[in-house]
């Protein structure tokens, strides 16, 4: 009889082992998911093309172009070459305007957030030809972006004439594929998405509450689901070693 119960308790020990492998594997899985969404947020493409009614051109940034940024700004100029290059990711960007005084603290921080995705690298934007500025002063600028679902639009721009850096949020057109925004004046520029209910009705503005909600929720769905089979287990294993022990002490009593 002693060896049943021996044989009871081992198989309850099992058990045990298998629930916490169950766990330990189960929180791995969480882990990655999480690490691959972050990667995912730093690509971009390496090009964006001007629809045929923009009043600008978009062309990738030459010597020639980061040789022009260079003259108003050296920091800019670096700044988009390396972000262009990989050797920086928009965050990186966000660390170093952060020491320019007349940043845009606001600007700064909706970069700076996991949730804010890195659509395209700087790309030039130049005066198409016969091209004016529309009713409001401004050049309408037209780009062929497409923006995932439950993103803003943002146009992250260097004003070569002015000296700043400025986000400029856009208007999307989801069935056309475009987005378009207006600017004063027309100079290095990327496209950025920032989650629509982290972003503020101006450039990035009063984002700084929610920022990460939509990575918290699909963080927390699948390791719910591991503490669920977890539990399963060890109620199992618990269970089988008890019976054997009541058993056990129930035939000793017979005896």
């Amino acid at each position: 009889m002693r060896k049943k119960v021996l044989a009871g308790m081992i198989v309850g020990m099992l058990l045990v082992g298998q629930a916490m492998s169950v766990f330990a594997a189960g929180s791995k899985g969480t882990d990655d998911s999480s690490s691959s969404d972050t990667s995912a947020s730093t690509e971009t493409t390496a090009a964006v093309a001007a629809t045929d009614d923009s009043a600008a051109t978009a062309s990738a940034m030459d010597s020639s172009a980061i040789a022009g940024v260079a003259a108003v700004d050296k920091t800019a100029a670096t700044v988009i070459e390396q972000f262009n290059s990989g050797a920086m990711t928009l965050a990186d960007v966000a660390d170093t305007l952060a020491q320019d005084d007349a940043a845009d603290a606001d600007v700064i921080e909706t970069m700076q957030a996991d949730t804010t995705v890195a659509m395209t690298d700087f790309f030039d934007l130049q005066l198409a030809d016969g091209a004016k500025k529309n009713a409001n002063g401004k050049y309408e600028v037209k780009l062929s972006v497409t923006i995932p679902s439950g993103y803003d639009a943002y146009l992250l721009h260097f004003s070569t004439e002015r000296g700043v850096w400025e986000m400029v949020k856009a208007t999307i057109d989801s069935k056309a594929g475009t987005i378009s925004a207006e600017l004063d004046d027309l100079s290095p520029a990327a496209v950025i998405a920032v989650p629509t209910s982290t972003s503020g009705s101006e450039g990035g503005s009063g984002n700084s509450t929610s920022t990460g909600t939509g990575t918290e929720t699909g963080a927390t769905s699948p390791k719910t689901g591991v503490t669920s089979a977890w539990a399963i287990w060890m109620v199992a294993a618990v269970a089988f070693a008890g019976v054997a022990l009541v058993a056990g002490t129930r035939k000793k009593n017979e005896q």
